[in-house]
């Protein structure tokens, strides 16, 4: 009833034509899905009792900020809440895709994640909590899954997670999560409270900051804790594959939404619901790490990342892809032949299907959305010279990537999950000159 109500109320909504630049009241929509289905998206929480919020400290008490929209809100307990899992769902919906109007759209960060941006990246004007859009309908709405694929058939959409890099925002990659979710997936953006530059917990008024371990209230600023190292590396990548079983079994029992009766039920082998990883920089490792974990995982992809632990040595079974950027003169001889004789020896351990190719004219920070933010807004001119985000990008344009691995990323998933065949592994594509086969 409720849910005929809200399509209902949408199909009075006005069509605005959709526009990439600025608009006068200086909201920022990015750009629409490339896909052929309109998708919807919402915030899940979990928390994980048997585990501290944050690993890396496990005796040092919660720290968490003030809410800033809610000062007086902090959590003052001298024992850690259960540990926070926080996910952000994009996914096939059946309501038309067009520009809704800035209220019903999905904000691109939740309140207190987008004050934390502002600061982190003063340069942005207009901010990113004053007008960044989504164009989905408001996350709060609970749209529902889409039960049949485009062609009317019933579609049981295989699960796609994605793993973040290190201490990055899962939000800094929305853009390849609704250029997948748009292909027909539902697909799973992941924090990991403790390594996470900034985790929000909505409706609890806390912020766990890590990375540097931020702490503060009216300013966010590092404190003396630091994070970093082979030690730390070991540790994230064994809490982000525990995180991510205890997300999949969650899901096992209650559903992708966590709720019985929506997300099509249990993600089980019965329901026939096939799961996929993809990661970007550490993220690309964790998914190797929770393939090689959890054989849940049919298919997994690495997006400029290198490769650590047991998985460079013990590999996995099942298709891998390998997408990366060309080598950067900037990297360190040792450091760039250290990691292409780990990436070489992974590389001959997978014993899946397996591919690897490289994008010209990008660089590391060209796989989060942060160039497309910064080329919507029309803030380029503004970014300092030596800003990790521009030191670390490429020639390419932002718009362009974004179709770059909207094509591969789905062609790979189409073919080991959806079993429907592309020529784009085939060789180098005429249609994707800047993409490369390595092997």
């Amino acid at each position: 009833m409720l849910s005929s109500l809200r399509q209902t109320l949408l199909s009075l909504i006005p069509f605005y034509p959709h526009q990439h630049q600025k608009r006068p009241d200086s909201t920022i929509i990015l750009p629409t899905p490339p896909g052929p289905y309109s998708i919807a998206t919402r915030y899940i929480q979990l928390y994980d009792p048997s585990h501290p919020v944050d690993p890396f400290s496990p005796s040092i008490p919660n720290i968490t900020a003030p809410h800033p929209t809610s000062p007086n809100t902090i959590n003052t307990s001298t024992s850690p809440p259960p540990r926070p899992i926080l996910l952000k769902i994009f996914y096939p919906s059946h309501y038309p895709q067009h520009t809704y109007p800035p209220p019903l759209m999905t904000k691109y960060l939740p309140p207190g994640t987008s004050r934390f941006f502002d600061q982190k990246f003063p340069f942005l004007i207009p901010t990113i909590h004053e007008g960044a859009r989504i164009n989905t309908p408001v996350a709060g709405w609970a749209v529902p899954l889409l039960a049949h694929d485009k062609d009317g058939r019933e579609e049981n959409f295989p699960l796609i997670l994605f793993s973040a890099g290190t201490g990055v925002m899962r939000s800094a990659y929305t853009n390849t999560a609704i250029g997948l979710a748009s292909g027909g997936y539902v697909v799973a953006l992941m924090d990991y409270a403790g390594e996470t530059e900034c985790v929000e917990v909505l409706g609890a008024g806390r912020i766990h900051f890590g990375n540097g371990r931020y702490t503060g209230g009216a300013e966010v600023r590092p404190s003396e804790h630091g994070w970093g190292g082979d030690k730390d590396v070991e540790r994230a990548l064994e809490v982000r594959v525990r995180d991510t079983k205890f997300v999949l079994d969650e899901m096992r029992t209650k559903g992708i939404f966590l709720e019985e009766g929506e997300g099509g039920g249990p993600l089980d082998k019965e329901r026939g619901r096939k799961v996929g990883m993809v990661g970007h920089s550490l993220g690309g490792s964790t998914a190797a790490a929770v393939m090689r974990a959890d054989e849940r995982i049919a298919a997994g992809v690495s997006l400029d990342g290198g490769f650590h632990g047991a998985v460079v040595s013990e590999g996995v079974d099942s298709p891998f892809l390998m997408m990366r950027s060309p080598r950067s003169p900037l990297d360190g001889k040792a450091d760039r032949e250290d990691e292409e004789e780990v990436g070489d020896t992974f590389w001959k351990n997978i014993r899946g299907w397996k591919k690897e190719v490289v994008v010209e004219g990008t660089k590391h920070m060209d796989w989060l959305d942060y160039p497309l933010l910064w080329e919507e807004m029309g803030v380029w001119e503004k970014v300092p010279d030596g800003e990790i985000t521009k030191e670390q990008h490429g020639t390419i344009e932002p718009k362009r990537m974004m179709e770059i691995q909207a094509a591969y990323l789905g062609a790979f998933f189409d073919r080991t999950l959806k079993g429907v065949e592309s020529d784009l592994f085939d060789g180098d594509s005429s249609e994707f000159p800047e993409v490369k086969t390595v092997r």
